[in-house]
């Protein structure tokens, strides 16, 4: 061949290449997470009619260093995960640990969302972790700007509890929309769902939120009495307050048999913290 036809051959190559890396590249930030259900840590998700490319970048090793960091200072600690259909399909055979010294002891996943949503993965989850012999519960993630006794419906008509499982958890995390509601309203839906779920089940909830949404809404006496499990994600030892018995510091965890990103919870203290609330 000639150089012209050389050089030609040569530019279409280079071009290709860089329209393949650019499609690669486009892949990792064009899906960006977005709320379906806004939070800060349970299910930070993909919309449902999007699909998760793969993306060419390397995992957060800052992120995995805090996750490792945390995990061996605290190796007298139980901890575990919590899962939903963002989680896809879930090897449960390998599900066992989040390294070689640290087992998941208990999963919690998500079951209802708002009046009328259902995790499509949950029953499976749900039998799957009975199975592998893990502590498991279930949580329903309360849309603000939805009628709480619809929510609490939902969630009845989907979890049967049994003796050995978890009490129900009831995630919270945003506020309603001015024309909605207002947040004494919000609060009094919230106390509703609590009340009504504890007659039902009889235990007393589990309450999921932020710990800036717990110090700026949950400070009423009417929600003392319920055990915090609390999101923060911050470089920090330990939440700031004293009442929690759960903490999720990240929603970037690795572990064996689940293919996507995952939030790693720890107990403030061991197994004993969690088996004194399991249903009797």
């Amino acid at each position: 061949m000639t150089s012209i036809t050389l050089r030609r051959v040569a530019g279409q190559m280079i071009s290709y290449v860089l329209l393949v890396l650019t499609c690669l590249c486009f892949s990792c930030v064009a899906f960006p997470a977005i709320a379906e259900e806004v939070d800060s840590g349970l299910h930070f998700c993909l919309a449902e009619e999007e699909i998760p490319m793969p993306c060419i970048f390397p995992l957060d090793s800052y992120e995995q260093q805090r996750i490792n960091q945390l995990v061996s200072f605290n190796w007298d600690k139980s901890f575990g995960i919590d899962v939903s259909h963002y989680q896809e399909d879930i090897n449960w055979n390998v599900l066992d640990s989040l390294n070689a010294e640290t087992p998941i002891e208990f999963v919690i996943m998500r079951a209802t969302f708002g009046t009328n949503g259902k995790d499509k993965k949950f029953w499976t989850n749900w039998k799957k972790a009975k199975e592998r012999g893990k502590l498991r519960g279930a949580y329903h993630y309360y849309r603000p700007n939805e009628h709480s006794t619809y929510q609490i419906t939902n969630f009845i008509n989907r979890v049967k509890l049994e003796p050995g499982d978890l009490p129900p958890v009831l995630d919270i995390e945003g506020i309603p929309r001015r024309r909605f509601q207002s947040i004494r309203s919000l609060c009094i839906g919230l106390q509703r769902w609590l009340t009504k779920i504890e007659a039902h089940y009889g235990v007393t909830p589990i309450i999921y939120t932020t710990e800036s949404f717990n110090r700026s809404y949950l400070g009423s006496v009417n929600f003392a009495k319920y055990p915090r499990w609390i999101a923060n994600y911050n470089d920090i030892e330990r939440p700031g307050m004293d009442n929690w018995i759960m903490w999720q510091f990240t929603n970037k965890g690795s572990v064996k048999g689940i293919y996507t990103d995952v939030d790693i919870n720890m107990v403030n203290g061991n197994m004993d913290v969690l088996n004194r609330l399991v249903i009797q």
